[in-house]
């Protein structure tokens, strides 16, 4: 089974990876391509933090090649009856939160209902690690058959990408 990465390489095979890596993510890209996202996440984030090894030198979000190819793997608004929670640490270096930020612009226009807990300053291992009775508050509203409130209408603290 292929993984994003490497399903995303071979569909854009002329993505400038050189213009959003820098030298540590050139040289570990086809390692975290290969990894399930859970391993390649954490030691990304044991990477960046303990050793302040960077490999994003620019937000793909801000370079039209990336932001034609990270659309086109965007998937479609869910449904208008279903909800969705999402919780993003705004310094999360492993999952980019503008991306993020224009789902729930793009999703929330279209009409999905969305619950949404941005974590300012909060990394991915802290996001995940801390927002447990969120996530078992929030399910449990919906197994209720209640619908949990919407995000939709408020502030996004990130700029979502154009």
């Amino acid at each position: 089974m292929l993984t994003c990465w490497e399903r995303l390489a071979q569909r854009h095979p002329n993505l400038p990876t050189n213009e959003i890596l820098t030298r540590a993510g050139q040289k570990n890209y086809d390692h975290f391509a290969r990894e399930c996202i859970k391993e390649a996440a954490l030691e990304a984030e044991i990477r960046s933090n303990a050793f302040n090894e960077q490999f994003f030198s620019s937000n793909p979000s801000e370079n039209p090649a990336w932001v034609t190819a990270l659309n086109e793997q965007t998937p479609p608004p869910l449904p208008t009856d279903m909800s969705l929670l999402l919780i993003q640490g705004t310094a999360d270096k492993i999952v980019l939160p503008q991306p993020n930020a224009y789902l729930q612009k793009t999703w929330c226009e279209s009409g999905t209902k969305i619950s949404t807990l941005w974590l300012g300053g909060v990394g991915h291992i802290a996001a995940a690690a801390n927002t447990g009775p969120t996530a078992v508050s929030w399910m449990k509203e919906i197994f209720a058959g209640t619908t949990p409130t919407s995000s939709c209408g408020g502030p996004i603290p990130m700029l979502p990408p154009l």
